[in-house]
């Protein structure tokens, strides 16, 4: 999922990013380019449709939650099997 690293870090290094120390800010400023100063996060919800908004990446969730639901098919389906779930590929 693109962006999603980038997006954690944020989100988890929130206080460094508040101050512009974030790793981004960083990079950003060692390669004469502009970072934002502040951050904003945003979840918005359409129906089925969820994105994640972390400063400028946006997260498109329903992907992570189509593999999450195969996932889970493939987990019940062969929980009776003599074969490991974690041997399944998804498709």
């Amino acid at each position: 999922m693109p962006n999603v690293v980038d997006a954690r870090d944020m989100l988890d290094h929130f206080d460094d990013y508040a101050t512009g120390r974030g790793r981004l800010q960083q990079r950003a400023a060692r390669h004469g380019q502009d970072a934002p100063r502040t951050y904003s996060f945003a979840v918005a919800v359409d129906g089925p449709d969820v994105v994640i908004a972390v400063g400028s990446y946006r997260l498109d969730v329903r992907p992570i939650r189509d593999c999450r639901d195969r996932w889970m098919i493939c987990l019940l389906e062969n929980r009776d099997r003599d074969r490991p779930a974690l041997d399944l590929k998804l498709g």
